[in-house]
């Protein structure tokens, strides 16, 4: 259900957000190996299914849909840059709430989103040599065609 062209759209409306540099490689299920790196990674959601007059199942028209967005920053013992990391997810978050909030939201392939809202807190992921991968998943509501 969920495709690349709705990652796309959903990567080209967070290139608004003041958190995200927007000369930063933002990519599409792929971060790259740098520091300053984004991506918007889809992540495995459990379809909603309704029950039709006939007893047979179907797809819902109203589907969630989870998405990581996650950032590489360096990572070192020094906890004020983690916590500046992790700050620059939750100022990703509080955009996402307020554009949400406010109906300017992405336009979907196949659907229309209805919100996108932060699903969980930002969070460390991975910690590699250096750098380390930080989360903030996002869910996206839509109502399919």
């Amino acid at each position: 259900m969920a495709n690349n062209m709705d990652a796309r759209a959903l990567r080209a409306w967070l290139r608004d957000c003041p958190a995200i540099d927007c000369e930063a490689a933002f990519g599409v299920d792929y971060l790259g190996a740098e520091a300053g790196s984004w991506a918007i990674c889809s992540l495995a959601t459990e379809l909603k299914r309704r029950e039709n007059i006939l007893g047979e199942t179907a797809l819902a028209r109203r589907q969630s849909r989870e998405y990581g967005l996650d950032f590489r920053g360096i990572h070192s013992g020094d906890p004020a840059g983690n916590m500046e990391n992790l700050g620059r997810l939750d100022e990703a978050a509080a955009w996402v709430r307020e554009r949400s909030a406010a109906g300017d939201l992405p336009q979907w392939n196949g659907g229309r989103v209805t919100a996108v809202l932060p699903a969980t807190s930002a969070a460390v992921e991975e910690i590699g040599k250096g750098t380390a991968r930080y989360r903030l998943r996002l869910r996206v509501e839509c109502e399919m065609d």
